[in-house]
């Protein structure tokens, strides 16, 4: 018989240490025993609580407000809640879903003035939320069934001010949105898709039509026929089908913003060079379709773009474009930067040396001017490049590279650690975390999270605040058919708070 928890406190209120214990169970009932103490190192024999499963832990805490300890017991059954009365005596109150629970830690992890519980246990470190009478919620988690690997996107699709999910599952044909309750919960709600959407696919959020709602686009193919395909959002969570466009042939990047200041949001394409120019606007209708512009830039060698972002580059209105290329035959694989002009086009403004890869436009150092965040190809699970900063001067010219070690894809730029200088989060075999300096370079963290799976698509991740407390969280979809959330400590590290 082996002990596997211990508490050492006063139990039954008399000022004197008390001490509660769990066993492994393999020879004796699964219990938690209790022995009063003397105040002079003796113990007494007290209550035999039965619980059922093999006792992993055992934990201390107030759960129900009443200024009373209370036990809580992990077992390869649950957590169970075992509510004191103060003289060293406890009833079974509850018991909540876990999966062997070998260590149990107490904390008001939503900031609601309630006692939550995180656990160890074998699959993960799920934590549940506390209603404060002892009660648990289920673990903070997300599981979809069948879920394809095209990624998720966090938005506020019901400008409610709580971080929201948006999946694309290739599998069920089906656009799932996951609606945010603001402390790390959510509500699935799914909308058929006119079809399977290709796998790895492109698709993405914008407001096509300008009525403030986001709505979505979804890449499908048809035997050999192409097309996007566009879902209408209706400000709740909800989409519905809307229209859909044909291409000329598979898009390898899809970018999203207001090219022509229309207050609805176009597209930018980028294609294999198999026809003509790779790189096209295509304009929104407002009723759900798009219309093809001229290419981008004419004179460009037809290639596949790597990279692809837009963003105001050298202080006018207008969106300017940045594409990197892939070197193929006859390609040209490096940094291209377009500025609009009063015509409706795109002027090349200068031509960076590259060997292509993912962009970014990011303002790395708060000067309020966009750069450009590079990472170099990733083949597989390794990290052949590094990423690179090109520090804009505001007039669409730029200077670097400052080149930092790499931790892997671009998955999510953003804040993670408070100094107001853009991190990176990259999702592959491990979620890593590179800081951002205010320099351009990026210092890695000793850590990484989450060694399981693996996530060919490096745009199936998002960052959001999902649990409302002021620090930046990530979500991810894996292979198993779950959204992971990962919440933020503010630091610059996550808590993976799925089992």
């Amino acid at each position: 018989m082996s002990p596997t928890g211990l508490v050492v406190e006063d139990l039954s209120g008399d000022g004197k240490v008390d001490v509660a214990v769990t066993h492994d169970g393999f020879s004796s009932t699964n219990a938690v025993r209790v022995f009063l103490g003397n105040g002079q190192g003796q113990l007494a024999a007290g209550q035999v609580i039965p619980e059922a499963g093999m006792m992993q832990s055992l934990a201390s805490a107030d759960m129900n407000g009443d200024g009373v300890l209370d036990l809580l017991a992990g077992s390869n059954a649950g957590v169970h809640t075992l509510l004191g009365y103060g003289d060293g005596t406890f009833v079974h109150w509850a018991s909540s879903y876990a999966t062997y629970a070998r260590g149990i830690a107490v904390g008001d992890f939503n900031r609601d003035g309630r006692a939550d519980i995180a656990q160890a246990g074998l699959i993960g470190s799920p934590v549940m939320l506390g209603d404060g009478s002892g009660r648990f919620a289920e673990p903070i988690r997300v599981k979809l069934e069948a879920v394809g690997l095209n990624g998720v996107r966090a938005a506020d699709l019901d400008a409610d001010g709580n971080a929201d999910l948006v999946v694309l599952d290739d599998i069920s044909s089906e656009l799932q949105a996951l609606m945010g309750d603001g402390v790390g919960g959510f509500t699935v709600t799914a909308a058929p898709l006119l079809g399977p959407p290709q796998p790895g696919g492109e698709y993405g959020l914008g407001d096509f039509d300008g009525d403030g709602d986001l709505d979505a686009i979804v890449y499908r193919k048809v035997g050999g026929s192409h097309y996007l395909d566009t879902y209408r959002g209706n400000g709740l969570g909800g989409f519905t089908t809307w229209g859909s466009v044909p291409i000329p042939r598979t898009p390898m990047a899809l970018t999203i913003g207001d090219m022509n200041q229309d207050e609805r949001d176009d597209l930018l394409l980028g294609f294999w060079p198999d026809e003509g120019a790779s790189v096209t606007v295509w304009h929104s209708t407002g009723t759900g379709t798009f219309s093809q512009s001229l290419p981008a830039v004419a004179t460009i060698v037809p290639n596949h773009p790597s990279g692809l972002a837009v963003g105001r580059l050298n202080g006018d209105a207008r969106l300017d474009i940045v594409l990197a290329g892939f070197p193929y035959p006859g390609g040209d694989s490096d940094i291209h930067v377009l500025l609009a002009n009063a015509a409706g086009g795109y002027d090349l403004a200068t031509q960076i040396p590259s060997s292509g890869g993912e962009l970014r436009l990011v303002d790395m150092d708060r000067d309020g001017k966009l750069d450009i965040l590079r990472k170099d190809f990733d083949s597989g699970n390794g990290c052949p490049g590094p990423y690179e900063v090109y520090r804009s001067d505001g007039t669409g010219q730029f200077t670097g590279p400052i080149v930092s070690p790499c931790r892997g894809p671009l998955s999510a730029v953003v804040d993670v650690n408070g100094d107001t200088f853009p991190d990176v989060v990259s999702s592959r075999l491990t979620v890593d975390v590179s800081l951002g300096t205010g320099t351009g370079a990026l210092v890695a963290t000793p850590d990484s999270f989450w060694e399981q799976g693996y996530d060919s698509h490096p745009y199936s991740s998002g960052a959001a605040d999902v649990n409302g407390d002021g620090q930046m969280d990530f979500a991810r979809v894996d292979g198993s058919g779950q959204v992971r959330i990962f919440l933020g400590d503010g630091a610059g590290g996550f808590a993976d708070l799925l089992p």
